[in-house]
């Protein structure tokens, strides 16, 4: 009976398993780039630049790279794996690995030789500073 039940079940993972990597092959379009939709990244905006945070668990600092040109952001890497996978069998993976690469338009341009960035705790800080022709300028009413 057990075997019954388990072969009710199997075309619903099956499903489940192919809707998971398509997922992760960009079929849907969700991502900004061909590498996928890691790593996650917020944007915010202060008076003179904005601050962007990339979440990037288990990313060492040396395996990411950050460009910016104008209006366009872009950070790339590789994520590994911290444990010989001839040695275990993977039960379940949530956490995406390998390379990534994303794209971001911003809202503004950017003054690229004036962009710092920062890496601690899994989380990269990029303060990107307004271009001087993006920054608003008051006018004086004559």
């Amino acid at each position: 009976m057990s075997t019954d039940f388990a072969r009710t079940w199997e075309p619903l993972v099956s499903l489940q398993r192919a809707i998971e990597s398509a997922m992760n092959q960009n079929f849907f379009g969700f991502a900004t780039t061909d590498q996928g939709i890691f790593p996650a990244i917020s944007v915010f905006k202060g008076e003179n630049e904005l601050l962007l945070t990339a979440e990037l668990p288990g990313t060492r600092k040396q395996d990411i790279n950050i460009e910016v040109k104008n209006d366009l952001f872009r950070v790339s890497g590789e994520r590994k794996v911290d444990f010989d996978p001839k040695e275990v069998s993977t039960h379940r993976r949530e956490r995406p690995e390998g390379l990534f690469d994303r794209t971001l338009k911003l809202p503004f341009a950017i003054n690229a030789e004036a962009v710092s960035a920062s890496y601690e705790d899994g989380i990269l800080r990029v303060t990107l500073p307004f271009a001087e022709s993006a920054k608003s300028k008051k006018v004086q009413i004559s």
